[in-house]
């Protein structure tokens, strides 16, 4: 049977959606979880829905330009990993010529709805877009690839209060560096899924820099996220909801440690996804408690 345009348009919109892994919402839960918290403790209580709803879809947008440019960067490594090798550039559905001019869109677009917010937030928004842009080839370099992700995927929260106060205060940083310990915590758990492929094919992270010792080093960087914000509670007398929230983001963490010591890869990647829930409990946490930020 001869494709029609409107089958062909269909499949290369499927296509599009797969690259951009809207199939797979996680990438975006976990960014908008710390996002959200920049926005809950930077607003201080006056909520701005201009502001909110930049964020909101900026996040959704960036991320999905996130997608284009690691296919991209991995286009010639994909195919010798079983988890990628059907994905649209390296399997050929979607050329590279597609490729950047879908990033180039999503991009444009994330930086038109910038462009609504003040001109400081306007300039710290190129830093995201370096960061976006550079950590896909960071594999290739460094050990430490998912440090990148974590300034890029953090990057939100000093964003928020530039937003909402013009400048970042020293809460808005503390806040950036739990952030970024709670990114890389679980965007190692997520590199050990792959490390047997990536060692072949030559490529590095975190994973298997500390090799043997990589859930102990998950588990410091997790114990140093909740030292944090355990810190900030206690200081600002927190509300009994955010240490609950605090709790149960404890209970996440050993419930991710067990996982990871089983050595299933299935269940690895359980524990990769279950971080979903601590952006959640966390934003809870702020949210009934955002003068956590003063």
């Amino acid at each position: 049977m001869k494709n029609t345009p409107k089958s062909t348009l269909k499949s290369k919109i499927t296509q599009y959606a797969l690259l951009t892994r809207q199939d797979r919402p996680v990438g975006t839960l976990l960014l908008l979880g710390s996002t959200s918290w920049g926005l809950v403790v930077a607003a201080n209580g006056e909520h701005n829905w201009k502001i909110i709803l930049i964020f909101l879809f900026g996040a959704w947008l960036m991320r999905s330009a996130g997608c284009i440019i690691n296919d991209y960067a991995d286009r010639e490594f994909d195919r010798y990993v079983a988890r990628t090798k059907n994905r649209p550039i390296t399997s050929g559905a979607v050329s590279e010529r597609e490729a950047l001019l879908l990033f180039s869109f999503f991009v444009g677009l994330s930086f038109m709805l910038v462009l609504l917010l003040r001109i400081e937030a306007i300039l710290m928004s190129l830093g995201a877009l370096v960061l976006a842009v550079i950590y896909p080839f960071m594999k290739r370099f460094t050990w430490f690839p998912q440090v990148f992700l974590g300034l890029a995927f953090s990057w939100s929260i000093p964003m928020a209060f530039v937003a909402y106060q013009g400048s970042v205060p020293m809460p808005g940083w503390a806040m950036f560096v739990l952030s970024f310990l709670w990114i890389v915590a679980y965007d190692t758990i997520y590199a050990i899924v792959d490390k047997n492929d990536d060692k072949k094919i030559g490529l590095k992270s975190t994973a298997l820099f500390f090799g043997k010792h990589t859930a102990l080093a998950v588990a410091i960087m997790q114990a140093l996220f909740l030292l944090g914000w355990g810190q900030a509670g206690w200081f600002h007398q927190a509300s009994l909801v955010f240490w609950g929230a605090l709790f149960l983001t404890a209970i996440c963490f050993i419930y991710q440690s067990v996982l990871i010591r089983s050595n299933d890869n299935t269940k690895i990647f359980q524990a990769f996804m279950n971080n979903q829930w601590v952006g959640f409990f966390i934003f809870i946490g702020v949210f009934f408690f955002p003068k956590l930020g003063q």
